[in-house]
């Protein structure tokens, strides 16, 4: 799965955690509100008690897998059986249509028949999450186990740990990183609990887990002591940045296993102010808590909601494409974004999308190159219908200074764009067969843009009323043009 060559990245990740953060699908400064409650679980099953110490850990590995399955299950069967989706995928300025999906990836081209979610890609998180359970829990190699109580403490067998990241088998300086690692389960029943992963007594990776919820805490702090030691054993690895803090969770909830009618949520947040600082690159990095990506997904009723909710954030980095390797930096106050779909997967509405309250800015070298407003609207998607309703104004506006050819190498680099894009809430656009939009209601669509490559200037508008169609005609600048309808 990863390289020697990106050491960092491979032995600090803790295969799963990672695995299971990146695979799905995706922050104001503060800290963690202490006046909640952790993850609630299911205490259903046996006395921990009397269960052996092999039974205790065999469940805790099966069951830190569970949860996810069945989410990923619900979420798999709803989103392929929505029509909704995969016509939001292919409409012009609002689907995913540049490029084709990688064979690998999470989703399959929308205009192919067949599912929207990649089977290959869904097999593959579900068999590597669940093989290095089993290896980090003492199920496999030579681990050794101690037990007091119900509290089980593992030392993995490091070279199998290090033979699930494929090109790290027999790697001396991962054997050794994994030899300070150490595992703890703290059986609450013998099928619920809590389980540990620590680096030199310091957490790196909290499960709680049950049949019902995988909940999977990865702490930056943890991941940086990793780092250090890594730095340590290997002088050609990449050094620690000088300081990471917070946590990123990740929960599955099961509320119906029912096969063929699963129900389950799942979430994804920065649970505590996350930061990383290097002074080394120029990066700077600080993501509020919340909750980045929330899913409900009843493939018995085929209906789901998916929330994202990024709080303020600001990203700065050392560009090294870029002449002088100058710093580029992006702030901005928030995203918002609700979708629900409904009417067996026919319909999907779309609500609360915006950037916040401020503007969404990149800057490079302390210029300017990118400033995006949006206020917060909607829109409905009937697949039944082939048509998508705006559910409030539609306002968006954007400027692109090519500072340094940071948005386009082959342009010159003092080229800019501006854009303003508006439309009133209750204006409808049809699909066209020859995937061109019409407006059937409301309107009008307004386009204001003004390009300069460097040496002259284009400004423009378009107009869309009711009636008309808009496409993209390759002989103007403009983004959109009307156009016939047929």
């Amino acid at each position: 799965m990863f390289k020697k060559g990106n050491s960092t990245a491979g032995y600090t990740s803790l295969s799963s955690a990672l695995l299971i953060c990146s695979s799905l699908a995706l922050v104001s400064c503060g800290e963690r509100d202490e006046s909640q409650n952790g993850p609630e679980f299911q205490t259903a099953g046996e006395s921990a008690n009397t269960s052996s110490t092999d039974t205790l850990q065999r469940n805790a590995a099966d069951n830190t897998s569970a949860s996810l399955g069945v989410t990923l299950q619900s979420i798999v069967e709803t989103m392929n059986g929505s029509a909704a989706i995969g016509s939001a995928f292919t409409v012009p300025g609002i689907g995913l249509t540049a490029d084709q999906p990688s064979p690998d990836g999470v989703f399959n081209d929308p205009a192919d028949s067949g599912p929207l979610i990649n089977e290959s890609f869904d097999t593959r998180v579900r068999d590597e999450s669940g093989s290095l359970f089993e290896t980090s829990l003492g199920l496999a190699g030579n681990a050794t186990t101690e037990r007091n109580g119900n509290l089980i403490t593992i030392d993995p067998d490091e070279s199998d740990m290090c033979a699930q990241q494929g090109d790290l088998v027999g790697d001396s300086v991962c054997e050794q990183l994994f030899a300070d690692l150490r595992v703890t389960i703290n059986a609450l029943t013998d099928s619920s609990g809590t389980i540990n992963y620590l680096f030199r007594d310091q957490s790196v990776l909290e499960i709680v887990y049950s049949p019902e919820l995988g909940s999977y805490e990865l702490s930056l702090a943890g991941i940086q002591s990793m780092i250090l030691r890594t730095n340590e054993l290997d002088t050609q690895s990449e050094p620690a940045p000088d300081s990471m803090s917070g946590a990123v969770k990740f929960e599955a909830r099961v509320l119906n296993s029912t096969v063929g009618a699963e129900s389950a949520s799942m979430a994804m947040s920065v649970s505590e102010t996350m930061t990383i600082v290097d002074s080394a690159t120029g990066t700077d990095i600080s993501i509020a808590p919340s909750t980045l990506l929330e899913l409900t997904a009843d493939a018995g009723s085929g209906t789901a909601s998916i929330a994202i909710g990024i709080g303020a954030m600001s990203i700065t980095s050392r560009s090294d494409s870029l002449a002088g390797n100058p710093l580029q930096n992006l702030m901005l106050s928030g995203i918002t974004a609700r979708a629900d779909i409904s009417n067996n997967g026919d319909v999907l509405t779309v609500s609360n999308v915006g950037l916040g309250n401020g503007p969404l800015v990149m800057s490079v070298d302390s210029l300017e190159s990118v400033r995006a407003t949006l206020d917060t609207f909607g829109f409905t998607v009937d697949a039944s219908n082939n048509t998508i309703e705006l559910n409030g104004d539609l306002n968006y506006a954007a400027a692109f200074n090519n500072i340094l050819g940071s948005l386009d190498e082959t342009a010159s680099h003092d080229s800019s764009s501006s854009f303003s894009l508006s439309a009133a809430s209750g204006t409808t656009f049809a699909e066209m067969a020859s995937g061109v939009m019409r407006i059937d209601q409301g309107g009008p669509l307004n386009l204001v843009y003004a390009l300069f490559d460097g040496s002259s200037a284009t400004n423009g508008s378009v107009t869309v009323n009711q009636g008309q169609c808009f496409g993209e005609q390759f002989n103007t600048d403009s983004p959109i043009d009307t156009v016939t309808c047929n």
